[in-house]
C-alpha cells in the first residue's frame, strides 16, 4: 500500500512540475512577438479581402 501511494505521489508531482515548467516557458516566449503595427494591420486587411473575394468567386462557380 505504501509503495502505491509513493508511486502515485511521484507521478502527480512529476506531472505538476512538468506543467509548471511548460507554462513558464510558454509565458516567457510570449514577449518575443513584435507589436501589432500598421504593416501587419494592412496585411491582415489584404488577407481578409482576398478571402472574401475567393469565397465569393467560389459561390459563383457553383
Amino acid at each position: 500500500m505504501c509503495a502505491v501511494v509513493l508511486l502515485l505521489g511521484t507521478q502527480v508531482g512529476e506531472a505538476t512540475a512538468t506543467a509548471a515548467v511548460a507554462t513558464r516557458l510558454r509565458l516567457g516566449h510570449m514577449d518575443d512577438y513584435a507589436p501589432w503595427g500598421q504593416r501587419r494591420q494592412e496585411r491582415a486587411e489584404a488577407v481578409a479581402e482576398a478571402d472574401v473575394r475567393k469565397s465569393t468567386s467560389e459561390v459563383w462557380l457553383l
